[in-house]
C-alpha cells in the first residue's frame, strides 16, 4: 500500500482526525437508519445489510489506530506504519464483511428469485446456494490479496500468487470442472422433460 494513504490514516488518528472520524461516522449512522426506515425496497434493504458491518468495523478501524499510534512512543515493538496498517486492515475486514452481508440479502431477496425463474423450489434453493458460496469466495480471495498487499506483500507477487494458485486449481480440478460446467448447462438449458427415454454410458431409463 502506497505512504500517501498511510498519511493520510495517520491524519485520521490525530485528536482533530478522530474527532472528524466520530462526526463522520455518526452522519453516516444516521444516514443509513433514514434510508432503512423511510427508503424504498432496494435502499432499505441496502441500508439494513449493510449498516452493522460498515458503522463498527469502520470505528474500530479508527479508534484501534488512534489508540495504537498513542502506544508507538511508549514501546519500541511497534513502528510508524502500525496503526495504519491495523486500520487499513479493519477497513478491508468491514467493507468485507458489508459486501458478503449485501450479497446474502441480495441473493435471497424476491426481486432475485423472480429474477431467477425456476419454477422447482429444490432446484431454486440449490442455486442459490451456490452462488451464494461462489460469491463468498470471490470476496474473501480479494479481501485477502487487500490485507497482503497492506502489510507490505507487493502487488505482483500478489497477482502471480493468484493467477499461479488460479492455474493449479485448474489444472486440479478441470475433470470436475468439465462435469460442473455440463451440469449447469443441463440445468438451465432443460432438454429433457418428464417421460423422456434417457441412455448414457453404461445406463438408461
Amino acid at each position: 500500500m502506497s505512504q500517501p494513504l498511510f498519511g493520510e490514516l495517520d491524519l485520521l488518528h490525530s485528536n482533530q482526525g478522530v474527532l472528524i472520524g466520530t462526526a463522520g461516522l455518526v452522519v453516516l449512522w444516521v444516514a443509513l437508519t433514514l434510508l432503512e426506515r423511510r427508503g424504498r425496497r432496494v435502499g432499505a434493504l441496502v441500508s439494513r445489510t449493510v449498516k452493522r458491518p460498515l458503522t463498527l468495523g469502520l470505528a474500530a478501524a479508527l479508534y484501534a489506530g488512534w489508540i495504537t499510534q498513542l502506544l508507538e512512543p511508549a514501546t519500541n515493538k511497534l513502528n510508524g506504519l502500525a496503526s495504519a496498517r491495523l486500520s487499513a486492515s479493519l477497513m478491508i475486514v468491514a467493507i468485507s464483511w458489508a459486501t458478503i452481508r449485501l450479497g446474502h440479502a441480495v441473493l435471497r431477496s424476491r426481486s432475485f428469485e423472480e429474477w431467477l425463474k425456476v419454477e422447482d423450489p429444490k432446484d431454486e434453493a440449490m442455486l442459490i446456494s451456490l452462488l451464494d458460496r461462489l460469491y463468498v469466495i470471490g470476496v474473501l480471495v480479494v479481501a485477502s490479496a487487500a490485507l497482503m498487499v497492506t502489510f507490505g506483500v507487493s502487488t505482483t507477487a500478489v497477482a502471480t500468487l493468484l493467477g499461479g494458485a488460479g492455474i493449479g486449481i485448474g489444472f486440479g480440478t478441470q475433470h470436475i470442472s468439465q462435469n460442473f460446467l455440463s451440469g449447469f448447462m443441463l440445468f438451465f438449458n432443460r432438454p429433457f422433460k418428464e417421460g423422456d427415454w434417457i441412455s448414457t454410458t453404461g445406463l438408461e431409463g
